[in-house]
């Protein structure tokens, strides 16, 4: 067993000793805030073994099982790699996850170059998209009632509110993010940031295509390395769209060789009307 960092974490120290003890504290205030199996109490006190060998212990080790954590919720392949550097002691991490940042769903290789859609007119799109299917993403989990609203900032960006309820306990949450334009101002690409999360970073945002008035095909991928981490959306004006608009989006989808396997049903039943 061991702790998994979620990230590249590296810890300096004066001395050998020092440095370790640094990486100890460190890594147990992150498993302090990942940590999910919660026991009354003190932490137990236990031995740790005698005469351990850092050097030894570099190298890449593959993880066989763990206790219960949020963020590897449905990971596989979790590997991490431990490496020297100076006075550095350097702790690497590669998940293979499920659900990740924007895009959730990890496939070997760069993202693939796909056709988006020609001639995108912003104002058309704005306003407000029910969220018919997506992809698995842990922001999403359990939510029903999916909708997104587009509105022009002064500055030319797009102000995103998202909105869903909690299947498991009902309770309403929203998150604003900003928009914007990566090209000319009819291109497709769009970056997207959501500013309130701890970690905002830039998301690909591509429309692949939309009428306007029906549906619209929302891709996102992102490169990690001998990775790429993908997210599809289907919106629809309505929330209970008829089987011809659906189809409409799945002849995108198939159309730029997307996988329909990773999908997941959105619900939109019994949802409040100003949701």
């Amino acid at each position: 067993m061991y702790i998994k960092v979620g990230a590249l974490t590296g810890v300096r120290g004066r001395s050998s000793s020092d440095m370790f003890g640094k990486i100890i504290l460190a890594l147990s205030a992150l498993a302090w805030a990942s940590a999910q199996i919660p026991n009354l109490g003190f932490c137990p006190e236990y031995i740790p073994m005698a005469n351990f060998n850092r050097q030894r212990f570099m190298g890449i080790w593959y993880e066989a099982e763990r206790y219960f954590q949020l963020s590897e919720v449905v990971s596989r392949c979790v590997m991490s790699n431990y490496t020297k550097e100076k006075n550095m002691l350097r702790i690497f991490v590669i998940v293979i996850i499920a659900n990740a940042a924007m895009a959730q769903v990890p496939f070997l290789g760069t993202c693939p170059n796909l056709e988006a859609m020609q001639n995108f007119e912003l104002e058309r799109y704005l306003g407000k998209w029910y969220e018919v299917e997506r992809y698995f993403a842990w922001f999403e989990f359990g939510g029903k009632c999916v909708t997104a609203n587009y509105s022009l900032n002064e500055n030319a960006s797009v102000k995103i509110l998202n909105k869903q309820i909690s299947s498991l306990t009902g309770v309403a949450t929203s998150i604003e993010g900003i928009a914007r334009l990566i090209g000319r101002s009819d291109d497709p690409k769009l970056t997207v940031t959501f500013p309130s999360l701890p970690l905002p970073f830039d998301a690909p945002y591509w429309v692949l295509d939309t009428d306007y008035i029906s549906y619209a095909v929302i891709w996102s991928c992102t490169n990690l390395g001998v990775l790429n981490v993908r997210n599809v959306w289907i919106l629809t004006r309505e929330p209970k769209p008829s089987v011809a608009v659906v189809e409409k989006a799945y002849q995108i989808i198939d159309k730029n060789n997307i996988s329909r396997a990773y999908f997941i049903r959105t619900d939109q039943k019994n949802c409040p009307v100003t949701n």
